[in-house]
């Protein structure tokens, strides 16, 4: 998103990610796009696996949890959707 950002020049207000799996790949890419302040919301799916580094990366950036909605629980883990707004 990072590199999106600097080819482009275009700075996303909202942005939804689900990627089954590769959530903590591409945050990653983003240190620098959470610091944009149009940027105003992210949805993001989330596996109980991932959600405490993700959680921790978007409140460390500024943004709190606006709402969390249970997806489904599989193979011992629990998925939901999770946005994250600017405070």
């Amino acid at each position: 998103m990072d590199q999106f950002i600097r080819m482009t020049q275009i700075v996303p207000d909202y942005i939804k990610i689900d990627v089954d799996g590769a959530e903590q790949n591409i945050i990653s890419g983003m240190a620098e796009t959470v610091q944009y302040p149009q940027l105003k919301s992210v949805v993001i799916e989330v596996s109980s696996r991932s959600e405490p580094s993700i959680t921790r990366f978007f409140q460390n950036a500024g943004f709190m949890i606006e709402s969390e909605r249970r997806l489904v629980e599989a193979e011992g883990m629990v998925f939901k959707n999770i946005t994250f707004t600017r405070k």
